[in-house]
């Protein structure tokens, strides 16, 4: 994903699955989305992409974890099982948002 500033790193609420080298959730920002943009026409289709990104993102069945803070918002595809400890990924953080 190109315009999406995107890190993975571990979540602690899946203390089972710690020592898992594998990440289980991902992280999306928009801190950076208009850098670079001279206009403000450009920085509008910057921005538009990025939605468009997340959009995608919803429509391939992403959901947040938790409510995004702080400009880090976490996200998963329920259902997703990691090859290497064998954690699904669901719904189950405190702040999880079902359906969006």
């Amino acid at each position: 994903m190109s315009e999406l500033q995107q890190e993975t790193e571990y979540s602690d609420d899946y203390e089972e699955y710690e020592d898992c080298e594998q990440p289980h959730d991902e992280i999306v920002r928009a801190k950076w989305i208009m850098d670079g943009a001279t206009t403000l026409a450009e920085a509008a289709d910057q921005v538009r992409a990025f939605a468009n990104e997340l959009q995608e993102l919803h429509d391939e069945g992403y959901v947040f974890t938790q409510p995004v803070a702080d400009d880090y918002g976490f996200y998963v595809k329920p259902g997703t099982k990691c090859a290497a400890c064998g954690y699904v990924a669901g719904l189950e953080s405190d702040g999880a948002l079902e359906g969006v």
